[in-house]
């Protein structure tokens, strides 16, 4: 999968999408959707290459056509603002889940730096095992099958992308200044048991975008497009169309 481009079954369809995920994901977090929306849309997931945010945002520039659309979570979503910043003449419509536009607050630097440390000298599999509970909501942390698949993807992202993800994430530059200028339609989704970004920060980001849209999921966590797999799709096929 990784790099796979699946293409729309409509030679009428040219829509082409591009997928980014945050912190210990991979094409694993969009999978469902690549699948199903590739009957309307060129569907293309990006691993971003570099220890910045610029320098990821300028690797997906590099892999991708000329115009697109744009699909991104929470560390995408960083890199998806940059792009927006820096190309916004590129991306034909914006689609942000579980995003936040503001720079880490204290609690939150400390934290990451502390996963940081704990990286370098740590085990893994217990990072994983740590902070996997953190990214589901409280009725989805039984489910073995969707947990299976979290820490499957977690594994194959790794110790040393995580850490580079971490690092370059840390001192990312706060975006709220800047997404009053964005003139791309945008869709924001958030979800009610999103420990890592809570809802008032996808709000936040919609209220500052010019005619955004704004959608809520109402029980799922922060890997919205994983646990909310059908509904997320339903959303964004109908943003692809509108």
């Amino acid at each position: 999968m990784p790099g796979e481009i699946s293409r729309g079954g409509d030679n009428r369809v040219s829509r082409h999408i591009i997928f980014l995920s945050g912190i210990f994901c991979d094409w694993g977090l969009w999978e469902g959707q690549i699948a199903t929306l590739s009957d309307i849309a060129t569907c293309q997931y990006v691993a971003p290459k570099g220890a910045t945010l610029r320098e990821m945002a300028i690797s997906v520039l590099s892999e991708t056509p000329e115009s697109f659309s744009l699909a991104a979570s929470s560390m995408g979503g960083y890199i998806a603002m940059y792009i927006a910043q820096i190309a916004p003449e590129r991306i034909e419509a914006l689609f942000l889940s579980n995003v936040s536009a503001q720079r880490d607050h204290s609690k939150q630097r400390e934290l990451r730096l502390s996963t940081i440390e704990e990286l370098k000298s740590g085990d893994f599999h217990l990072v994983v095992e740590r902070l996997l509970p953190a990214l589901l909501s409280p009725g989805r942390r039984a489910d073995e099958a969707l947990i299976d698949t979290i820490r499957r993807m977690m594994h194959r992202v790794g110790r040393k992308t995580t850490l580079r993800q971490q690092l370059a994430t840390i001192d990312r530059p706060d975006f709220r200044s800047y997404l009053p200028e964005v003139e791309i339609p945008t869709l924001v989704l958030t979800a009610e048991n999103d420990r890592v970004t809570p809802p008032e920060l996808g709000v936040e980001i919609a209220s500052l975008i010019k005619g955004a849209r704004l959608e809520h999921l109402a029980t799922s966590g922060h890997l919205s497009a994983l646990e909310s797999q059908a509904e997320v799709t339903d959303l964004m096929r109908d943003w692809l169309l509108s």
